[in-house]
């Protein structure tokens, strides 16, 4: 969909060929929707930026939700290998206990 900007800019770059450069106006016409084509062709519209700015809050919002999972999962093994730790040391007092027991 072309705008009036667009046409405007085009025509203008179209006379300019013409009477800048002495291109005929048919060749001047042609060329300058061309280079219209060509460098317009891909440029985002601020529709396309809002919606590419919407798209990425919802997905950084999606990944903060899956790092707040991620650290709840991350604190209960750490309590888990915490206490296993515990269990362990009080696994080696017992063992350092009785052979102290045992061996004179």
């Amino acid at each position: 969909m072309e705008t009036m900007d667009d046409a405007l800019d085009t025509l203008s770059t179209a006379r300019r060929l013409e009477q800048e450069y002495g291109m005929d106006a048919r060749a001047a016409e042609g060329v300058a929707v061309a280079i219209h084509e060509h460098v317009t062709e891909n440029l985002a519209t601020k529709q396309d930026l809002h919606l590419l700015g919407s798209q990425l809050r919802g997905e950084m919002q999606s990944l903060r939700g899956d790092m707040e999972g991620l650290r709840a999962d991350v604190a209960t093994e750490f309590k888990t290998l915490y206490r296993h730790l515990w269990v362990m040391q009080v696994g080696f007092a017992a063992l350092i206990v009785t052979l102290m027991k045992l061996l004179p």
